[in-house]
Formats: C-alpha cells, structure tokens, sequence
C-alpha cells in the first residue's frame, strides 16, 4: 500500500467527481449549443472562441514529466485497486 499526499487524494477527488459530473454534461452541452446557434452577438462567439484557446493552452498535463505522469497513474491505479492508506494516518503513525 501507498500513502497518498493530499495532492494526490485531490486528484482522485477530481477523477470521482468527474465521472459523476459526465453525467450530465451532455444535457449542458446541449444547452450551450442551442444558445451558440441562437445568438447574433458575434463578442460573445469571439469569447467562446477564447475560452477554448485559452483551455487548450493551460492543460497541466502536458507540462508534467513522464515520471510525474507515471506516480500519477500508478496512484490512481492503487486507489481503483483499495491498495492506499490515508495521508493523515501515516503520519499520525510516524510522529
């Protein structure tokens, strides 16, 4: 088993969540197409077509070394698989 930093229980918070969140996203994509296709306020276009850029620009993951990406995955892989200890506990063990 491994000890899982709070960097890393975040990230498999976020994983959690984000299954549970594309759920739903497809209805909110629906929405936001019809409101795309609706509007003649060619700013707010402009501003979509921005935020996107902007996404595209700032994915972490690409900034991350193999290996990081690698402690990363194997993480996750340990919490699918019920083999990690809980970060405050470890620590409580070892003061």
């Amino acid at each position: 088993m491994i000890a899982l930093h709070p960097f890393e229980v975040g990230i498999t918070i976020f994983v959690k969540t984000k299954i549970v969140q594309d759920m739903n996203i497809q209805a909110e994509k629906l929405e936001i197409m019809r409101m795309v296709l609706e509007t003649k306020n060619p700013k707010i276009l402009d501003a979509i077509k921005k935020l996107f850029q902007k996404e595209e620009s700032e994915d972490f993951w690409k900034t991350l070394s193999q290996h990081e990406k690698d402690d990363i995955l194997e993480g996750l892989s340990d919490l699918a698989n019920e083999e990690s200890v809980d970060y405050e506990e470890l620590i409580k063990k070892h003061r």
